[in-house]
């Protein structure tokens, strides 16, 4: 269960081929998941929303490299500890 009260779910499948891993969460108003993954050949997260509505929005994110999103998580740790 995350702060705010949300479930969350974590779920790492080694027993692949391909080892898959993705984040869900569920709140009021949806259901967020986030899925390492592959698209036109570029790997990356790809990010779905399910709405409470029935409606759903996907989007992919291509990988910007380990370097660039270690600095990432480094500034968003950062943030969240300062608010």
């Amino acid at each position: 269960q995350l702060e705010n009260g949300c479930s969350g779910v974590f779920v790492l499948v080694v027993s692949s081929n391909s080892p898959k891993i993705f984040w869900r969460v569920v709140g009021l108003k949806g259901t967020l998941q986030m899925e390492r993954g592959k698209q036109d050949g570029k790997h990356g997260y790809l990010v779905s929303f399910y709405g409470a509505d029935g409606q759903s929005k996907n989007s992919f994110y291509t990988f910007s490299g380990v370097t660039e999103e270690f600095k990432s998580f480094i500034h968003d740790i950062s943030q969240a500890s300062v608010k």
